[in-house]
């Protein structure tokens, strides 16, 4: 079963598509037939996909679960759609496709070949498709009811023009107004979020539509009076939109289990997906990753030091979208650790599928080595200076990890919030908007609310000194206050908030944790939990005046440090360079390509 950590994006792709495709064929063979997917773009995809049980909306329902109806009304001439409260939870799409079908997907992303010389960099550019993530929806417009209206051209209309108003107690509609039609034959799809109401609107006549939300809620009513009904379209037409989700699917599909001999579903990153990472990292960051022949170095362990820092990242698609997100040109962390038996470890806070273990743990420094090689890991060992391993207070920095941290579960509760620093779009690449994530993380909800109330949900009720509100009513609780959702995330992750399963470090978290409990911030008040990797290699922590073994130097002559494992380097910008102060990095914005951000941030 893929990881829900890094599906949701192809959950949501499923979604668009089919609540799409549902509304006129309901064979995926002959929807792709149609859009004239030929066998040298897609090779025999479709004759795979024919087989998957895809979700399908219900007569009368769109693939989100609302009723929805749609007529013409007789006074008006407009187009009317109403659209009705959903029953929740929402069946979750990947539940429907088995082992069979993820095979069958991934032995033909193989041979998926598309056009990569359309772009060099990620974005929504009309013509600059298909590529990673264009399936995802694009922020446009929030209609506040009774607020400001707004005129849009689009690649069909090119005029089109969208308003609010409330038309009774317990509804509140949105009227497009289309004009302009630049063909005969052109449509224009609209994804639109009305609080925790989600809808398609697929639209084909020059003229007025209204979409009537029904059935609201307080808290739907609250949310949109504050925040709008959100608006989003789409980077590319339905035929590149399923080529869209496929390129992105190679990101992903991969990896998946703990057994080296495996093929896809075992621990190592097929070909396909690791290709397709490097291709992505050059575009969306313009991170252009060397490769390296070199393979596993083995160094005497009496060369490694407690305390020092192991960067890694894996081309799984997960690491790559942390390094997208955050600037960091690494995805995990880790730390070495001498115990007083004379023992090395490795200490981690870790969740990966392909991992055999889970949550704050150690493992003996030569097993840690053979399964990051079966991996696919690609490691690089920073030792720390001879100043800071003096300072380094082992014992204590043990005493923490044995009394409190081992065994707590992944930080999945700072997982993303230690990105998300501020509001207002700091933190994204261009192609996200901080909107974009409210409907997104509401749909994860319907569909796995245990995962994402870890994810997010408890850690937005810590923000606003609430407990149990599912994710849209927290949305809701914050728009009454005042507050934006993104306003709630820039609030700091304070460290040592207990979560309903323990205090909460994600991998970066907890080694920066470590070097606290060990003294190395001296008296600086540091959130722990305000850390991504970049922040932490980033540390003037580490030795500048390194003499590497000589089998490291014979294999990596140009690196400042050791790297012992990986196809790829383990290239780091601005390392070693950065003096610890007070609440760092708990304010830093982090958008690409650039990830400019000030001192003291």
């Amino acid at each position: 079963m893929i990881d829900k950590r890094s599906a949701f994006v192809v959950v949501f792709g499923i979604l668009l598509i089919t609540s799409i495709q549902a509304t006129e064929d309901k064979d995926l063979t002959t929807f792709l037939s149609k859009l004239g997917l030929s066998a040298e773009t897609l090779g025999d995809l479709k004759d795979s996909l024919g087989d998957i049980s895809y979700p399908r909306a219900e007569e009368g329902k769109s693939v989100f679960g609302n009723p929805i109806e749609t007529y013409v009304d007789e006074e008006t001439n407009n187009v009317v759609t109403t659209v009705a409260p959903a029953a929740d939870p929402m069946a979750d799409p990947l539940e429907s496709l088995s082992l069979a079908d993820y095979a069958n997907i991934a032995s033909k992303l193989q041979d998926l070949k598309v056009d990569d010389s359309l772009a060099d960099t990620l974005s929504c550019a009309p013509g600059e498709g298909p590529d990673y993530y264009r399936i995802l929806p694009q922020w446009v417009f929030s209609a506040v009811p009774g607020g400001e209206r707004k005129t849009l051209s689009g690649d069909c209309f090119k005029a089109t023009t969208i308003s609010a108003f409330q038309k009774n107690a317990n509804t509140i509609t949105l009227e497009f107004d289309l004009a302009n039609k630049d063909s005969l034959l052109c449509t224009q799809t609209y994804f639109i979020s009305a609080a925790k109401h989600m809808h398609m609107e697929h639209f084909v006549l020059a003229k007025k539509h209204t979409i009537d939300f029904t059935g609201l809620d307080k808290d739907d009513l609250d949310d949109i009076k504050f925040n709008g009904i959100h608006v989003f379209n789409f980077c590319d037409g339905l035929k590149d939109s399923v080529i869209d989700l496929f390129m992105t699917l190679k990101l992903y599909l991969g990896g998946f289990g703990t057994n080296p001999k495996i093929p896809i579903f075992g621990s190592h990153v097929p070909g396909y997906m690791r290709k397709a990472n490097v291709d992505f990292l050059k575009k969306s960051s313009n991170f252009q990753l060397r490769e390296r022949t070199a393979g596993r170095i083995n160094i005497d362990e009496k060369d490694v030091h407690s305390g020092d820092f192991l960067a890694i990242y894996r081309l799984d698609g997960l690491d790559p979208i942390i390094m997208w997100g955050s600037g960091a040109r690494v995805g995990h962390s880790t730390m070495a650790m001498w115990d007083d038996q004379g023992e090395l470890w490795v200490l981690e806070s870790q969740d990966g599928w392909y991992w055999p273990t889970h949550g704050i743990q150690k493992t003996p420094w030569k097993l840690w080595l053979d399964r990051a090689e079966n991996a696919d890991f690609n490691v690089a060992l920073l030792p720390l200076s001879p100043e800071k391993r003096a300072k380094f207070d082992t014992k204590k920095a043990w005493e923490w990890f044995n009394n409190t941290a081992e065994g707590l579960p992944y930080g999945y509760h700072n997982m993303v919030l230690s990105w998300f620093d501020l509001a207002d779009n700091q933190n994204l690449p261009i192609m996200l908007k901080d909107v974009t994530f409210v409907p997104a993380f509401i749909l994860l909800d319907r569909i796995a609310p245990a995962f994402a109330t870890r994810l997010i949900g408890e850690a937005m009720n810590k923000r606003l000194g609430t407990e149990g509100l599912n994710i849209a009513q927290t949305v809701a609780e914050g728009a009454r206050r005042g507050l934006r959702w993104s306003d709630m995330w820039a609030i700091v992750e304070q460290e040592g908030w207990v979560y309903s399963d323990g205090m909460s470090y994600v991998c970066s978290c907890f080694v920066v944790a470590m070097y606290k409990r060990g003294g190395l911030f001296g008296d600086l008040t540091i959130n722990s939990t305000e850390f991504t990797p970049r922040d932490l290699y980033e540390l003037d922590f580490f030795d500048h005046d390194y003499k590497k073994p000589q089998v490291c130097e014979d294999a990596d002559p140009e690196l400042p440090y050791c790297q012992l494992l990986g196809k790829h380097k383990v290239d780091l910008t601005n390392y070693n360079t950065r003096k610890p102060y007070d609440h760092m990095y708990e304010k830093c914005p982090s958008i690409a390509p650039t990830y400019a951000r000030p001192d003291n941030c």
